[in-house]
């Protein structure tokens, strides 16, 4: 049985939602809580926020959108993407949110999706993030999914509005954010990230650590919530892309 809902149902859902007359954009890395502001977002377009807490509302009121360039938007559709921010202006009735964290934590995390969903997962990931395949084997040593650079080209202003929020600061500025998108979000209790550490060796760890210290410190220097207003001439702000 698919998990996802017929694409004429979404469609009828989307109308139905549209009266909120927006289409959040949740874009991360992956494994920074992205998934559960979807969930979150996804019931409140819904307009049963408390939804978020006991099913997957994503099933019925999400898309992706892996390329942000190519995706036509629509009102009352929650959209999740882990690419580059777009080239292009988006519709006025997007609210992008890009959440961020610790590094250690998200390659760390990467791993241990990797060996419980398989090689194909891994592999769609890199392709998600628009990083090599060839190089997710070596993810402890490289920065195989490029996330230093996802981080950078997030945190400079766009082309379009952007709030910008830390995996933990995420409860503290749930109200900030509800009201950047114009409607009321529940989230579950807070708890801190658990990555299991204690599933790999000392030494494995060091690398990690080793590997990915500056985004480390770049990601631990960044303010915790930050908002950027759209500029007019994004090339000449970034000078990422």
């Amino acid at each position: 049985m698919p998990r996802i809902a017929s694409m004429p149902f979404r469609l009828l859902l989307s109308k139905l939602n549209s009266r909120r007359n927006i289409a959040p954009i949740i874009a991360s890395s992956g494994r920074a809580g992205s998934t559960m502001l979807n969930d979150a977002a996804a019931a409140a377009m819904l307009g049963w926020p408390w939804l978020a807490n006991f099913s997957k509302p994503r099933v019925w009121s999400t898309e992706t959108a892996w390329n942000m360039d190519a995706t036509n938007y629509r009102r009352g559709v929650v959209y999740k993407t882990h690419d580059y921010p777009p080239s292009a202006r988006l519709p006025p009735f997007t609210r992008v949110i890009y959440t961020f964290a610790d590094p250690v934590d998200v390659v760390f995390s990467v791993i241990t999706q990797g060996r419980k969903h398989g090689r194909v997962w891994l592999e769609d990931h890199c392709c998600h993030m628009r990083a090599p395949i060839s190089e997710i084997d070596n993810i402890q040593t490289v920065d195989a999914l490029r996330l230093e650079r996802h981080f950078k080209a997030w945190m400079q202003p766009q082309a379009f509005p952007v709030m910008l929020v830390k995996y933990n600061a995420i409860w503290d500025h749930l109200d900030d954010i509800s009201d950047f998108l114009g409607m009321t979000l529940e989230l579950p209790p807070y708890r801190p990230r658990q990555t299991r550490l204690d599933l790999f060796s000392s030494e494995e760890v060091a690398r990690v650590r080793d590997t990915y210290a500056r985004l480390y410190r770049l990601v631990d220097d960044a303010p915790a919530f930050q908002y950027h207003d759209a500029v007019q001439n994004r090339e000449s702000v970034t000078g990422v892309m």
